[in-house]
């Protein structure tokens, strides 16, 4: 299939209100598509079945599952084209202030000080923007392939849920039959070309957190793993602190037991987990729905591909969505975390029209 014809195909699905999702993993030349044959809500009860898998943040939420057998799958080369911004513009209409988001950051500092118990909370936003002129959504799929190719980058749709589109770069779990692997993600600069990008204490020991986390979540349950030396990750324009994780699974094990472990990990919620997420689901002021969740490939040709769902956006009749975040611990400082989710937000908002 060629590349005109995967987006002719796009537009008959659009046009049929079918459930589908087009998705290509990082520095691949493959655009994968499953299309559901029917307008059915099919929510994820079982790990053992196959198919592209979106999940919330919340893990008491309900998953959905687009699955094989009631679905159609495609795959398609995509050659990497130089293209401009899309000509519609964001127009940001919304009212949460810079002022209540560093109220929020220094609350969670005072929280994480007097509890003595949370070693980082992850703390995020909603950003609301109107459309100035009807957008294409399979221009802003392709514009994302474009500018991310080193980001997992999908459009995902539902009659009965939305759209939403992102270009994530953090594995949240990806199978080779026994074998799995995942990383450790934090810290955010905007990348630099011709320098090196110098890396605070805070977020060293922000990166820290979620490595260890990891390692001893997987060494908890009685996997072993091997991690590789903390490089930086480039994203787009904004570069972070990594460090991959890998091990191998044992038949006491299972997908579903290893992902209610790792999720939600330290990189969207904190440490320790319980008491993190209690906190976000308590003091941010709206429900993050599917930011911050995972998505991906499960049980496909015995492989799974997960991601986390971060640099996304939820696109609705007239406005789009921007969800953003950071780790807050008791180091940060308000005006710092505050740039940092305006530097995210850039990696989808560079997509429109200035």
């Amino acid at each position: 299939m060629k590349d005109n014809c995967l987006f002719d195909l796009l537009n008959d699905i659009e046009e049929s209100n079918l459930p589908f999702v087009a998705y290509r993993e990082p520095n691949k030349k493959t655009i994968k598509m499953v299309v559901q044959n029917n307008q059915i809500l099919d929510t994820l009860s079982d790990m053992g079945k196959s198919g592209f898998v979106f999940a919330p943040f919340d893990d008491k939420m309900e998953s959905i599952i687009f699955d094989l057998n009631n679905s159609k799958y495609f795959e398609t080369e995509y050659k990497h084209k130089e293209c401009s911004s899309l000509s519609v513009k964001l127009i940001s209409t919304d009212n949460y202030s810079k002022q209540k988001h560093m109220d929020l950051v220094n609350g969670t500092v005072s929280f994480i000080n007097e509890t003595g118990r949370v070693d980082k909370i992850v703390i995020s936003r909603k950003e609301i923007n109107k459309l100035d002129d009807e957008i294409d959504k399979k221009e802003l799929f392709e514009s994302l392939l474009n500018k991310y190719i080193d980001a997992f980058v999908y459009i995902w749709y539902h009659p009965k849920v939305g759209t939403w589109l992102g270009a994530s770069p953090e594995v949240l779990l990806k199978t080779r039959g026994d074998e799995f692997e995942t990383m450790a993600l934090a810290g955010t600069q905007v990348y630099k070309e011709n320098e090196a990008n110098l890396w605070s204490d805070k977020e060293i020991k922000e990166q820290k957190y979620v490595q260890d986390y990891i390692s001893k979540t997987c060494n908890d349950i009685g996997l072993r793993t091997r991690k590789s030396k903390i490089y930086n990750k480039k994203a787009g324009k904004l570069v972070h602190i990594c460090t991959d994780i890998k091990g191998t699974l044992n038949k006491d094990i299972s997908l579903n037991d290893l992902i209610g472990q790792l999720h939600p990990t330290p990189a969207v919620c904190g440490t320790p987990k319980d008491l993190s997420k209690e906190y976000i689901l308590d003091k941010e002021s709206y429900n993050r729905n599917f930011y911050t969740g995972f998505l991906g490939e499960i049980n496909i040709e015995n492989k799974s591909n997960l991601y986390v769902n971060l640099r996304c956006l939820e696109l609705e009749k007239d406005n789009i969505n921007l969800y953003i975040g950071g780790g807050i611990t008791k180091d940060s400082n308000a005006e710092d975390e505050w740039e940092e989710t305006v530097n995210k937000a850039k990696t989808i908002k560079s997509v429109f029209a200035d």
